[in-house]
């Protein structure tokens, strides 16, 4: 956990979405991030936002039930129920969701296996705790529109090596302790996923 200021929170994902949105890997309104404040609190992007174009108001403060601590006249990402799931369930400092071209394309590649198999590769280092010559599994889970079961689905497929997961035809999920833990998570998940892409994996 973080024990983050709100204001200082806001900036980390603030610099984040901005990020993402110009590496294209959230176009239109799609994608949400969170980073927890407290044990029992976190901050969340607002629902139907240009990722590109967010300001301070447009993150939210949402205690473990998903209920909004703040005023305001916006909606938490109709996806929070799959961070709130992450927090309750795992020691995680920040959530990452975007919908990245190339990790879009291998959830429908892979999705029949419902995994991804990597190997061998020097970039597994970035994963916590995983070294370069190990072989890993991503999970690839069927998309489901109600977000609690999808949220219940991640969690029981999350593997202690591999934090992140990928939907089918909805993108990537990546966690890490801190925001930039789970920065670097999704940075190497998302480089996997272009790595097959192009070695038609």
């Amino acid at each position: 956990m973080n024990g983050l200021p709100r204001e200082e929170a806001v900036q980390i994902l603030l610099a984040a979405s901005r990020d993402f949105y110009s590496r294209g890997w959230m176009p239109g309104t799609s994608g949400n991030l969170s980073l927890r404040l407290e044990p029992l609190t976190f901050l969340v992007t607002a629902s139907g936002k240009d990722k590109g174009a967010l300001g301070p108001a447009d993150f939210l403060v949402v205690n473990q039930r998903g209920e909004l601590l703040e005023p305001t006249s916006q909606r938490p990402s109709a996806e929070t129920p799959i961070h709130r799931r992450l927090y309750s369930s795992f020691a995680v400092g920040a959530v990452y969701h975007v919908h990245a071209l190339s990790s879009v394309i291998i959830s429908r590649r892979y999705r029949s296996e419902g995994k991804v198999v990597i190997r061998e590769l020097e970039i597994l280092k970035g994963l916590e705790g995983v070294a370069a010559d190990e072989v890993i599994e991503i999970p690839v889970l069927a998309n489901d529109p109600h977000i609690p079961a999808l949220a219940e689905a991640i969690v029981a497929a999350a593997r202690p090596n591999v934090p992140g997961v990928l939907i089918d035809g909805h993108g990537l999920y990546a966690w890490g302790a801190s925001a930039f833990t789970a920065k670097r998570h999704l940075e190497v998940l998302e480089y996997l996923c272009q790595y097959l892409v192009l070695a038609g994996g």
